[in-house]
């Protein structure tokens, strides 16, 4: 009778690092990073916004008049769209406050936009706001 009760320990062991894989994979996916190219700008997007809406910006940045090869990263949050840029040096921070009210008003209906310059790690450098 005994045996009955007996729970096999490698069995059980099993499940549980099954489990955790699983845990893992998924939340693993929820970061995952889509990309659109538009010119030289590159756009990495989350699941949170289109794939059309990364197009936009993309063509949107790419035709202004200080259009340069670039790397972006856009999210979508309680808070309103999250736009990254990358830059190299902070002397390139300088030009970019009025680009959350112009990216609100003329691509994303006047949500909120939050627009962060940040460094290769991904270090926020400065941060401006649309509202």
């Amino acid at each position: 009778m005994t045996s009955i009760l007996k729970i096999n320990p490698f069995r059980f062991q099993t499940k549980i690092l099954f489990g955790c894989c699983l845990l893992l994979f998924f939340y693993g996916c929820d970061e995952e990073l889509q990309n659109e190219q538009v010119n030289e700008i590159t756009v990495y997007y989350t699941f949170s916004v289109t794939q059309a809406q990364a197009q936009q910006l993309g063509a949107y940045l790419s035709l202004g008049k200080n259009a340069e090869p670039c790397v972006l990263y856009l999210d979508k949050n309680e808070h309103g769209f999250i736009i990254k840029r990358v830059v190299k040096t902070e002397k390139d921070t300088s030009n970019y406050s009025s680009y959350p009210r112009k990216l609100s008003r003329d691509l994303f209906k006047n949500q909120p936009v939050i627009f962060h310059l940040v460094d290769e790690q991904h270090n926020s450098i400065k941060k401006f706001t649309s509202h």
